[in-house]
């Protein structure tokens, strides 16, 4: 008999955590620091609330 490999559970957004997409997250807040804004003003921009 084979034995199947467990799969790792996907870790959901966690509720203290802005942006979810991680891979996003990093070049979003390299954007944010070049641009000298912050995450409400961006936010503003977008018509949406901060998560």
């Amino acid at each position: 008999m084979t034995s199947k490999k467990k799969r790792k559970k996907r870790k959901g957004p966690s509720p203290q955590k802005g942006i979810t997409n991680e891979r996003l997250a990093d070049h979003l807040k390299h954007i944010l620091w070049k641009k000298k804004i912050s995450k409400e003003e961006f936010a503003r921009k977008l018509d949406e609330p901060l998560p």
